[in-house]
């Protein structure tokens, strides 16, 4: 009988892409074990934080010193055809129309919050605060 950390060192070994449980996955994972839903949340904090977080952040590195993807592509190679960061990416948009979309979007967002504060009598920002009264004694 395996125990409960090898259960778990199982699924995360087989789910690297994408180590976040859903709540059933969750459920099934304590029922396995026998253990409770809030020490498998727990038990998948700390691997992240010590385990995964880290090895991704050594592959990052050195793919960014040696220019190559293939330190990320070794951690994730049993995606099988999807793309293992999908979920952090959104829809994939062949065109580039939506990254345009959304830098015209955000232009006109700060157009207009710039346009608003510049007739706001009392604030210079988002930020700012009124003016304070001082008061003599």
């Amino acid at each position: 009988m395996q125990s409960a950390r090898s259960h778990l060192d199982t699924w995360l070994s087989s789910h690297w892409h994408d180590p976040y449980p859903t709540p059933e996955e969750k459920l099934d994972l304590a029922e396995i074990c026998s253990i409770t839903v809030d020490q498998v949340n727990h038990w998948f904090i700390n691997a992240r934080v010590r385990r995964w977080r880290p090895t991704m952040e050594k592959a990052a590195q050195k793919s960014k010193n040696t220019g190559s993807t293939n330190a990320f592509a070794a951690l994730v190679k049993d995606c099988g055809d999807t793309n293992p960061f999908a979920k952090f990416l959104g829809p994939i948009d062949p065109e580039g129309a939506g990254a345009a979309a959304h830098h015209a979007a955000y232009a006109a967002q700060q157009a207009s919050q710039a346009a608003f504060y510049a007739h706001a009598p009392y604030h210079a920002g988002p930020k700012a605060h009124s003016p304070r009264i001082e008061r003599r004694v």
